[in-house]
């Protein structure tokens, strides 16, 4: 069986277990085997990439094993380990476990996830190519170069009160791991357009044409992705100006392993919060020129492999809770094609006491959640939430029926 921990994920929003430092634990295992041989087990774990240590061992069915994790632990990586054998081969089930504090925004209401509403990629070899409508993005080079571009709605967090804000993608693929893949960030200021173009979609070789605006190599808003050419006044490749010209927010080195990639881009946060911005956006590029390449999952792809937790998000930390409502509501696809009857609304709430559905969808929602929605015609959905004294606010997203494929 998969390990099973006692303790509930202290923060279930991110990807891997969370624990809270100075907590208590168990964790348990099942193994059986079909020949009816007898098994031996063991529970190890390493920390932070470190050795393994062996924890218990023992004959016939596993036992539980108790760990405890020391307010020093704080920031500490565990893999743990539960490893069966038949005396002729062994199998093993592991689990990654970070520890934080207990009195962290991550485990507390002083945090706001933001999940992306548009994302796409582009490629240097295809330069008036838009693949908005795709269940990965990638960053790479070799054989041509591909870059990822997320997006955010950015509701009104008052800037003073933002300790920490990090942008967190979730790997599905990763090739010349052991070499170390170096992935930058780079802020969008640029107003940007998704796009609907599909390609490849699931490993079928299907490309299905894009129509209207869209973001491609060349151009931040193409008017017109069907017609094969830029009609934008200047190159762009992602962002204003050619990218190496350019300081990234943040370069994260990619492990092999690694579940997810985080950067931090506070500063990002502040300066567009502090402009008045109400839209915010990042360009995922391979920072060397060395082989090697990484894939996430976009919004698509959560919404195909049954995960929201998959989605490119933006959690943004502050220094002490809401008091007035932030909302914020992503849809896990903005065009629905022809085959594809639904998508997964997801949103998370601060500072509110009560939230209303209202156009697409109706009825009364929890503070934070997710719904499949089914829109026979293009939809828009919106999300009021109200809080103490009456402060309210709301958000909305669109989704696009296509009926023409």
């Amino acid at each position: 069986s998969n390990i099973d921990p006692s303790v509930p994920d202290a923060n279930p929003v991110l990807l891997g277990y969370q624990i809270a430092a100075g907590r208590n634990i168990t964790y348990a295992g099942s193994a059986s085997d079909s020949d009816g041989d007898l098994l031996s087990w063991s529970w190890l774990y390493s920390k932070n990439d470190a050795p393994l240590v062996t924890v218990n061992s023992g004959v016939g069915n596993v036992q539980d094993v108790n760990f405890s994790y020391p307010a020093s632990e704080v920031g500490s990586e565990y893999e743990w380990i539960m490893r069966v054998s038949d005396g002729t081969e062994a199998i093993e089930k592991s689990l990654l476990v970070d520890v934080i504090s207990e009195s962290s925004p991550l485990a507390s209401e002083n945090s706001l996830t933001l999940y992306a509403n548009k994302d796409n990629m582009i490629a240097q070899a295809h330069r008036f190519n838009n693949w908005g409508v795709f269940e990965f993005t990638w960053a790479k080079i070799g054989n041509g170069i591909a870059r990822g571009i997320i997006g955010f709605d950015l509701p009104p967090v008052p800037v003073q009160k933002i300790t920490k804000a990090t942008f967190i993608m979730s790997v599905m693929k990763e090739s010349n791991e052991l070499r170390g893949i170096p992935n930058e960030v780079f802020p969008i200021w640029d107003e940007w357009t998704e796009g609907n173009q599909r390609f490849d979609k699931h490993g079928t070789n299907l490309n299905v044409p894009g129509y209207g605006g869209g973001s491609t190599w060349s151009c931040a808003k193409d008017i017109n992705i069907a017609n094969g050419r830029s009609e934008c006044d200047t190159s762009w490749d992602g962002v204003v100006g050619a990218i190496p010209t350019i300081t990234p927010t943040d370069t994260v080195m990619h492990k092999a392993g690694d579940l997810e990639t985080e950067w931090d881009v506070t500063k990002d946060i502040i300066t567009a919060l502090s402009s008045g911005k109400n839209k915010i956006g990042w360009v995922v590029n391979k920072a060397n020129q060395t082989s090697g390449s990484l894939r996430w999952y976009t919004r698509e792809g959560a919404l195909y492999y049954g995960n929201y937790l998959l989605t490119p998000r933006l959690i943004i930390e502050t220094n002490s809770p809401f008091t007035t409502p932030i909302v914020s509501l992503s849809s896990l696809k903005s065009n629905l094609y022809h085959g594809e009857p639904s998508t997964v609304l997801v949103w998370d709430v601060k500072g509110a006491t009560s939230c209303t559905a209202s156009g697409g969808w109706s009825g009364i929602k929890s503070l934070s959640g997710t719904e499949t929605v089914s829109p026979a015609t293009d939809a828009t959905y919106t999300l009021t939430c109200t809080g103490p004294g009456g402060s309210s606010a709301s958000h909305s997203v669109m989704v696009i029926v296509r009926t023409d494929i």
